[in-house]
């Protein structure tokens, strides 16, 4: 009876050992300043919002490039226009 009972607190601590690993991989370790696969996906995350925000800031920027040069294009018209029309 001793025996088994050794035997299931054996495996009951090997199983806490393994249940503190996969714990320790999820959310990390401090001692080992390990971030775990949480902190992995918060950092990636992190990194898609920032790429986001590049992506946004460059569309506004074309955006409004091509408003610039089409209000150009236009006053240069109606200059050229004015000017053949003036002879």
């Amino acid at each position: 009876m001793e025996e088994k009972l050794s035997e299931v607190e054996n495996k009951i601590d090997t199983i806490d050992k393994k249940l503190n690993q996969v714990v320790e991989a999820l959310v990390g370790n401090d001692i080992a300043s390990s971030k775990g696969i949480v902190g992995d996906i918060q950092y990636v995350e992190q990194k898609v919002q920032e790429h986001e925000d590049i992506v946004k800031r460059i569309r506004y920027t074309w955006f409004i490039i091509a408003a610039i040069g089409g209000i150009v294009s236009f006053i240069g018209k109606a200059i050229i226009e004015y000017l053949i029309n003036k002879k």
